[in-house]
């Protein structure tokens, strides 16, 4: 109750550390009593590790269950190093502007903000993609969606992609950069989202071959084009369980990306199995990232598609589908 106590000061304060001494907050940790009493801020003679220990006990009081790598990454960005030289220079203190932007971003994550909309970026296949609220966290289980686009394309010819509902471009921009014969065309319904794309493009290196097209779904593309493959990871979550997600997904990720328009979640998934045939050529692949519990949900609306394999993501749960075009 007293870490709550002292989490839910450092929420509410305007300024960016608590105002508390250093002997009280320690002290939450062994005496249930501890009271809290102004005096120097908490940043004020605290080292490295002596940060990352509280604000990982503040963070799990509140009900974080990634407390301590989110202490080391929030900190990490702070002082500008990764996690190992965060942990080799434990015994440094911070400084006064050290401390106040890390107390900062602790004060953001107890309010249940993603890390990786506080650090600003997020690493998905290797590569560092920028972030906005507009967009989606890229998940390390859709990696396995752009594993399974890589081996359906073909060698040694130039492969038109259709990334729709692109995000942060994180499929469109990681096929980009592990195939130099790809072109690909993004659309996404957002113009904040297409935009953060179209940087996470440039700064990657693969502008040139990135086509950013805003529009819902495949209204974004000309009639005529047609692609060799076609990936799509739209929004596919019941509204009936939004209740049931954590507040980091609820509260702050877009629902514009998250959520289905029906009860069963199939919405999306109905529009793009009815327009990609029409923007498909013949014997090329359609490749959908889905819910871990729709598998026969979308078997059975696939209708004229042929259906190459359901696949697992690194969990062992359902996380996509391949189909081809007779």
């Amino acid at each position: 109750n007293r870490t709550r106590t002292i989490a839910k000061m450092m929420v509410n304060s305007q300024a960016p550390i608590p105002n508390m001494t250093r002997t009280s907050v320690i002290s939450i940790s062994n005496q249930n009593s501890a009271k809290i009493a102004p005096g120097k801020a908490l940043g004020k003679g605290f080292s490295v590790g002596g940060s990352i220990t509280l604000a990982a006990q503040l963070l799990k009081k509140v009900g974080i269950s990634s407390y301590i790598l989110d202490s080391q990454l929030l900190l990490g960005a702070v002082l500008k190093k990764n996690r190992i030289e965060v942990q080799l220079s434990r015994q440094d203190e911070l400084s006064d502007d050290q401390a106040c932007a890390f107390w900062s971003c602790i004060k953001r994550r107890l309010c249940g903000e993603p890390v990786a909309y506080i650090l600003g970026y997020k690493e998905f296949y290797g590569l560092n993609f920028l972030l906005s609220e507009d967009c989606l966290i890229p998940r390390p289980d859709t990696e396995v969606v752009v594993e399974k686009c890589l081996a359906r394309l073909r060698l040694g010819h130039k492969n038109i992609v259709f990334d729709v509902c692109t995000g942060s471009g994180a499929i469109a921009i990681a096929l980009l950069h592990s195939r130099p014969d790809i072109e690909v065309y993004a659309s996404d319904i957002s113009a904040g989202a297409l935009a953060m794309a179209q940087k996470n493009a440039e700064n990657l290196g693969v502008a040139t071959r990135f086509k950013a097209r805003l529009g819902d779904l495949f209204l974004a593309f000309e009639p005529k084009l047609q692609a060799d493959l076609i990936v799509a990871n739209p929004p596919y979550i019941k509204k009936e369980v939004m209740s049931s997600l954590s507040r980091d997904v609820r509260d702050y990720e877009p629902h514009l990306a998250l959520f289905a328009d029906d009860e069963r979640g199939l919405s999306f998934y109905e529009r793009i199995l009815q327009d990609a045939h029409h923007h498909l050529k013949t014997g090329g692949y359609l490749v959908l990232e889905i819910g871990f519990d729709q598998a026969e949900d979308i078997r059975s609306i696939l209708g004229h598609w042929t259906l190459v394999e359901f696949f697992l993501d690194w969990a062992g749960n359902t996380r996509g589908l391949v189909l081809q075009k007779q």
